[in-house]
């Protein structure tokens, strides 16, 4: 089972979606993750309190991997919900609905199933994209905003967590790409979130400049797995700028693991 569940959170005591849209049974091992000065706003929460010196995202998914070497446990933005999709051969009315407690349990039995097996990370398809009816899971895709992790095999010190200020979870995960761990997401079960400049969270910092100087980051940090692409943005609070895109070559990245595992090996 899911050891238990994490929330880092900033700004939202008063808002806390993911945690609503959990089942009771989900709630009940999840841990509201805050900074010292917020403690006192969450008193009707399960919490862990940071260390002083902890003050962004990054080194807050650092230190959440430090404490949980050996379990299975998720990590979650804290604006999500959580859909059931239609997959091919269903019959209920619409293409996606909520998630029920049964659900969860089905979702859990699942995650574990796969972390017990040989993948390291895993997640839920965006349900903003549309859905993949076909297919129950994807492997070697991107894995964002909610991640389950086997703590008994993320090399936790072997990572660098804190290069990217903003998109500190697409480099996680390159790095553990390259170094040939399995990450997995499903299509039966998908999340939606808040637009990126709802209040609170790193919208407290973020602005469009700070994404993009972000991208261009990860663009130099992992040569050739990286291509940039300019749009609009359409929604949210950045609506009207010029976003910089990261579109990343996860099978490619993959591939470099196993090419360097037989380089080794000669």
């Amino acid at each position: 089972m899911i050891d238990n569940i994490f929330i880092p959170t900033l700004g939202r005591s008063d808002n806390q979606i993911t945690y609503n849209n959990l089942c009771d049974k989900w709630k009940s091992k999840t841990i509201l993750v805050v900074q010292e000065h917020e403690a006192h706003l969450y008193k009707d929460y399960n919490i862990q309190v940071l260390p002083p010196h902890i003050k962004s995202i990054a080194p807050t998914r650092e230190w959440i991997a430090q404490q949980n070497i050996g379990k299975i446990y998720g990590v979650l933005d804290d604006d999500l919900k959580f859909y059931r999709t239609r997959m091919k051969g269903e019959t209920f009315d619409k293409s996606k609905r909520k998630m029920t407690d049964e659900d969860f349990d089905e979702l859990e039995n699942t995650i574990c199933s796969w972390l017990n097996d040989d993948i390291a990370v895993c997640g839920l398809s965006n349900a903003v994209r549309p859905p993949n009816i076909v297919d129950e899971y994807e492997d070697i895709k991107s894995v964002s905003q909610l991640f389950f992790f086997d703590g008994k095999k993320i090399p936790v010190y072997d990572i660098s967590w804190n290069d990217c200020i903003v998109t500190e979870d697409t480099h996680v995960l390159l790095q553990l790409t390259k170094k040939g761990f399995k990450s997995r997401i499903s299509n039966r079960f998908r999340y939606e979130s808040a637009p990126p400049a709802m209040a609170g969270g790193c919208s407290t910092f973020r602005t469009i400049e700070l994404q993009n100087e972000a991208n261009l980051t990860l663009h130099k940090l992992h040569p050739g797995l990286v291509r940039l692409v300019e749009k609009e943005v359409t929604r949210g609070g950045f609506a009207g700028k010029t976003a910089i895109h990261a579109v990343i070559q996860w099978k490619k990245a993959y591939q470099t693991s196993m090419l360097n595992n037989l380089y080794d090996s000669v």
